[in-house]
């Protein structure tokens, strides 16, 4: 059982975002695990990303923080001389791309983008990963594509089961996604740092669970919780809210 998304695809197929930032400079999967120990990698990830999985000795700095720059020319600081090399979700997540170059227009060189992401890594390396905070990664807790695929259900499936009186559908959006929210029955909005406490007091676990978020992408995350906690009886929306027609 695999996290894996794909497999490692050659370039032009499998790394579409390499045409779209040609002046990134990027390193493949082998080189980075031969050059494991003498580069400092950043993840620029989420925090909820983050601490689900992430390669072993990175140091998170999200692309989303206000400080980012500076708290790159900060680690740079402590590791001057060292390739840097940053990393997101692989293959179609930009975030890595679009840190490199704002890192390289604050004039911070020999940085590379590394466009495999955390799957292929996992993938490839759990020994060198950290999976819930446990490292290495045990391959029994990877979640493969295809189980994440079998709990996705478009919303008019969802619908018709959330009027069950035994189900309880679960938004996990933060306050500034909300921009409508779908019809269902016995919903709850619940933050999903609340929501991660819930499951480790075993909270709703004698109900059927449904969860929706913004575009389908949280509730990756919120699987490995879910599974974790010994939740088996859920599902998700597939492509979060914004495939529901308002």
């Amino acid at each position: 059982m695999t996290i894996s998304l794909s497999p490692h695809i050659v370039f032009g197929e499998g790394y579409p975002l390499r045409a779209k930032y040609p002046e990134v400079p990027y390193i493949e999967i082998d080189e980075l695990y031969e050059q494991y120990n003498n580069v400092v990698i950043v993840d620029v990830r989420s925090d909820l990303e983050f601490r689900t999985v992430h390669i072993s000795n990175a140091i998170w700095v999200s692309l989303s923080k206000p400080s980012f720059v500076d708290e790159i020319a900060s680690v740079r600081r402590k590791n001057p001389g060292q390739r840097m090399v940053i990393y997101c979700n692989g293959h179609s997540c930009a975030k890595s791309y679009k840190a490199v170059k704002k890192i390289l227009a604050a004039n911070i060189d020999n940085v590379a983008a590394f466009g495999g992401g955390v799957f292929d890594w996992t993938n490839a390396h759990p020994d060198k990963t950290t999976l819930l905070g446990t490292n290495p990664a045990e391959r029994s807790k990877i979640i493969s594509n295809d189980r994440f695929k079998s709990v996705l259900k478009k919303y008019s499936y969802l619908h018709e089961l959330s009027l069950k009186n035994d189900v309880l559908v679960i938004d996990i959006r933060d306050k500034f996604q909300i921009d409508h929210t779908p019809a269902y029955n016995d919903l709850k909005q619940i933050k999903l740092d609340v929501l991660l406490t819930k499951f480790m007091l075993g909270k709703y676990k004698n109900k059927k669970l449904i969860f929706i978020d913004a575009v389908g992408k949280q509730v990756r995350w919120l699987q490995y919780y879910l599974n974790e906690f010994g939740y088996s009886d859920y599902l998700f929306l597939r492509g979060g809210v914004a495939s529901v027609p308002q």
